[in-house]
């Protein structure tokens, strides 16, 4: 039975041997998963009454207010739609891509070049399988907060299951990460609050411990958890 002790020791055993590709591929996991800031919108409250205002917008008559407002709608769709086809059909299989690297490298040291096995004969699987998570994922946050994140960890195996296993189908791919994952999902939360201290230290350094070691040791330790769970705690590949 694996421990985090165990995990953790094997990540960093992994990071120690490959250190510099780790955390290349670890900050491109960042950027992989990083969220994107909003508009800035003054909000008071005055004699009772909630305002919210864009000083952008002031001195504009009503017409050309709809004008600009239905063009930004415009552009907000246009890049929504790009940001989807880009999230689905590259930067999905390139998130398969980084767990083989991490998967290689928790072994023996990982090239660069496993970032684009996701791009490979299974490209068409890997871009269904991720999307279709996403998309479990999505609809059950939509539920409820509290599901949502019992769907992520239920489909966190998915990724790693593709780098793998790429003759796997998408019924294929869900079903046994939700196999891998019963009964384990409490335990790989907890694996995930043992980083809060890392975290805040991370942000202590304006992020620069984040990309030299607390991301590619994270990315690490969740390969870990991966090989752990697939063979009874024997990380071979």
């Amino acid at each position: 039975m694996y421990t985090r002790a165990i995990l953790k020791k094997n990540a960093k055993d992994a990071l120690r041997r490959n250190y510099w590709k780790s955390v290349l591929v670890g900050l491109l996991l960042m950027v992989l998963t990083a969220g994107a800031g909003t508009p800035k919108v003054n909000v008071s409250i005055e004699n009772g009454r909630f305002e919210a205002k864009a000083d952008w917008l002031a001195g504009l008559d009503g017409n050309m207010i709809w004008v600009i407002l239905s063009t930004m709608l415009g552009i907000v769709l246009v890049v929504l739609v790009a940001a989807i086809l880009l999230q689905v059909l590259v930067f999905n299989p390139l998130m398969v891509g980084v767990r083989r690297f991490s998967l290689v490298n928790a072994q023996q040291p990982a090239s660069l070049d496993e970032l684009g096995s996701g791009f490979g004969l299974n490209y068409k699987t890997n871009v269904k399988t991720m999307f279709m998570t996403d998309l479990y994922i999505v609809l059950w946050t939509l539920l409820f907060f509290f599901p949502g994140v019992v769907a992520a960890y239920r489909y966190r195996m998915v990724p790693y299951l593709l780098a793998e296993h790429p003759e796997l189908s998408t019924a294929e791919a869900l079903q046994k990460s939700r196999d891998m994952m019963k009964g384990q999902k409490w335990n790989a939360f907890v694996l995930d609050l043992s980083f809060i201290g890392w975290n805040l230290l991370a942000g202590l350094t304006f992020g620069l411990l984040a990309v030299f070691f607390v991301n590619p040791y994270k990315m690490q330790t969740d390969a870990n958890l991966y090989l752990a769970l697939s063979r009874g705690g024997q990380n071979e590949m």
